[in-house]
């Protein structure tokens, strides 16, 4: 009678892990594709906990970064021209939000634009150049990263060359749209300023300095 007990009892344990295991199938939500694996086969896994990760990429959503002073030129429902250099590309988009808060740093606002991906080749993280057309055109400065300080609080700045004096002066200012080693200067700074690239960290307000003409 007990060895009756213990076959039941096997019988239904097997039962049960019969069950288990018809009920570890996942069905995607959503069509898409796989962006991340987070479980192994054979792994225990509690329940809800995450094993994929799938995305919808057929549109997708590209951020940029406006200086402020561009930022009336800027609306919802605005076209925009996105080259991607990863898959030489060039795709329309539509800019779908605008930030409402500037980057204490750079003094910049996060433009968000959607895109169109046909044949799902762009893919997540890929770096992408955002051109806007702005009714009106003007003069950008632009200088070298390596002529930008900043001070304890993040305010940058940079020192320029007084030529008559001989002389080097800090000089406030705010930063828009950075690339590669190029800053936009969105205020602070005129075209034609002379910039002080080398030991600038060295220096102080005033500082004398050597001007070699090349």
């Amino acid at each position: 009678m007990k060895c009756k007990y213990v076959l039941d009892g096997a019988i239904g344990q097997q039962k049960l892990r019969a069950k288990d295991l018809a009920d570890t199938k996942l069905y995607a939500p959503i069509s898409g594709i796989l962006l991340k694996k987070m479980g192994e086969a054979g792994e225990m896994v509690s329940a809800g906990m995450p094993i994929l990760v799938i995305s919808d990429i057929s549109r997708v959503k590209v951020n940029a970064y406006i200086p402020e002073n561009r930022l009336k030129d800027i609306r919802i429902g605005q076209e925009v021209r996105i080259r991607i250099d990863a898959i030489d590309a060039i795709r329309n988009g539509k800019i779908t939000e605008v930030g409402g808060m500037a980057d204490p740093t750079t003094r910049a606002f996060t433009v968000k634009a959607i895109v169109e991906n046909h044949g799902n080749i762009i893919r997540p993280g890929m770096i992408a150049e955002v051109s806007i057309t702005t009714p009106d055109s003007t003069t950008t400065v632009v200088v070298n990263s390596a002529t930008l300080l900043q001070t304890p609080d993040g305010q940058p700045y940079v020192y320029v060359a007084d030529k008559e004096r001989q002389q080097a002066f800090r000089r406030n200012i705010s930063i828009g749209a950075i690339r590669d080693n190029r800053i936009e200067v969105v205020s602070g700074l005129k075209a034609g300023e002379t910039v002080v690239v080398g030991g600038a960290q060295k220096l102080s307000n005033g500082s004398s300095i050597s001007i070699k003409n090349k």
